[in-house]
């Protein structure tokens, strides 16, 4: 708990909430008095309430507060502010004793309290000593992704904390590895690619990485690599991050190449694509070093910005893989589900929204030589606004989007961690509320307009 027993009147205007919630850190201002609160406004509330919907900020706070906000007693136990949290779905509590405010409680603070917080587990994964430690670790973090979404953090939030516990187990992993196998006999950089770069990765997420080796490493040189990297790909699959079913992955030659080998193989893709090389480069247009000489992943991956925003042809064959991916939405406005099977009544969360935000905000960022990194999604958007190529409205749409998808999906893998389900990305349409099936079918619309005008823009139906 946070000792605090600072209150705001009403009657104050926004500017004024958020400079005091700025002054003293704090990301909910009640409002009131300490023994008569009124309500209460987080910082969530200033984004969606207050900018989001343009008002102006000397309005008064009353406008965008929420009234009545629960209380707990200070007496009262852990486990009662973790139920009065998660079943009504908020991040604070206003603790109280004899009527007075004494202080406030978040969901972060509760967290904290947990073995399974963040900070602790990547702590943890340093220190394990063999694959078995580090496996048996893993397979708490199901659980850490199901109370961050029980939680109530954002999606972003979500995906930086999973991403971060996949990048030191992917390290840890390849440490452990060279301690068995020995030290490599040459320079080299471990790199992953998709979620895992972007920053958007949870668990049971698949692999996709890639082994950069310095130039003459001889053909022994290279098995040895092959061999390292296959040991590496089976202990991540053992953490809970299955094979890449495409086959992207550092075990495999493709995947595994020497500095001029990747630097030839990138100038091919983008001199002389295909939709089919198009869519195996996509699988590293998203990529970050993890581990090991990171000058290595400079060499190839720096340049690549600049180039790619010079071939209009590459562009083209990219905006073509971008709209593969259709959303699921009738010419009626009705969502279209799968007909039949074992997933009948159900549409594909991921391959339906998802994957083509992600592949819009790309090739939007790629066209304009814009190289973010991380090379997440919500960071394309925000820098394709930056530059000018999407107004403020488009911009703040399209992440909106990307955060109530990807809440869906969270809430959906919650749901089947909960029950001991193997995790999918398929929803059923009908366990949504009304208001969130209609806000998807806009979401799907939109998308929608936005790869028709890709389409277009590249005539796209002439590579057909």
């Amino acid at each position: 708990m946070r000792p605090l027993t600072l209150t705001a009147a009403a009657t104050i205007p926004i500017t004024e909430a958020a400079r005091l919630m700025q002054q003293h850190s704090l990301s909910a201002l009640f409002i009131g008095s300490p023994d008569r609160l009124e309500g209460v406004v987080t910082d969530l509330d200033l984004r969606n309430r207050c900018l989001a919907a343009a008002l102006s900020p000397a309005t008064a706070i009353k406008s965008i507060m929420t009234l009545n906000p629960l209380t707990i007693e200070r007496s009262a136990s852990v486990n009662e502010a973790l139920y009065l949290l998660s079943s009504h779905q908020i991040n604070h509590l206003a603790v109280v004793e004899q009527g007075q405010l004494c202080g406030m409680i978040t969901s972060l603070d509760l967290l904290r309290l947990q073995s399974d917080h963040p900070l602790y587990l990547t702590v943890d994964i340093g220190r394990c000593q063999s694959h078995h430690e580090l496996i048996t670790l893993a397979q708490r973090l199901p659980k850490l992704q199901s109370q961050l979404t029980l939680f109530g953090h954002s999606a972003e939030h979500i995906h930086q904390t999973m991403t971060l516990l996949s990048d030191a187990i992917t390290r840890q992993t390849l440490s452990l590895t060279l301690q068995q196998q020995g030290e490599a006999p040459t320079a080299w950089c471990w790199i992953c690619g998709g979620s895992q770069a972007r920053q958007e990765q949870l668990t049971y997420s698949d692999q996709d990485n890639a082994l950069i080796i310095a130039d003459g490493a001889s053909e022994s040189d290279l098995n040895w690599f092959q061999h390292f990297a296959t040991t590496v790909n089976q202990h991540l699959a053992q953490c809970g991050y299955p094979l890449c079913s495409g086959r992207v992955m550092a075990q495999h030659r493709p995947w595994c190449r020497t500095l001029t080998s990747w630097q030839r193989q990138w100038q091919q893709w983008l001199t002389a694509p295909t939709l089919h090389s198009v869519a195996v480069a996509v699988n590293l247009l998203d990529a970050r070093p993890l581990a090991g000489d990171l000058t290595l992943f400079e060499s190839v991956w720096s340049p690549l910005s600049r180039d790619i925003a010079r071939q209009e042809r590459f562009l083209r064959y990219l905006a073509a893989h971008a709209v593969t991916c259709r959303p699921p939405i009738g010419f009626f406005r009705q969502l279209v589900v799968m007909g039949e099977g074992e997933h009948a009544e159900e549409l594909d969360i991921k391959q339906g929204a998802l994957i083509p935000l992600v592949s819009l905000a790309r090739h939007r960022a790629l066209a304009l030589a814009l190289a973010p990194l991380p090379p997440s999604t919500l960071n394309r958007l925000r820098q394709c606004e930056s530059a000018g190529q999407l107004n403020r409205e488009e911009s703040i749409e399209l992440q909106q989007a990307f955060h109530f998808v990807a809440k869906l999906r969270l809430r959906h893998h919650a749901q089947q961690i909960a029950n001991a389900q193997p995790v999918d990305n398929f929803i059923n349409p009908n366990h949504l509320s009304r208001w969130e099936m209609q806000h998807l079918k806009e979401i799907f619309l939109t998308l929608r307009q936005w790869q028709s005008q890709l389409s277009q823009h590249y005539s796209v139906a002439e590579l057909s």
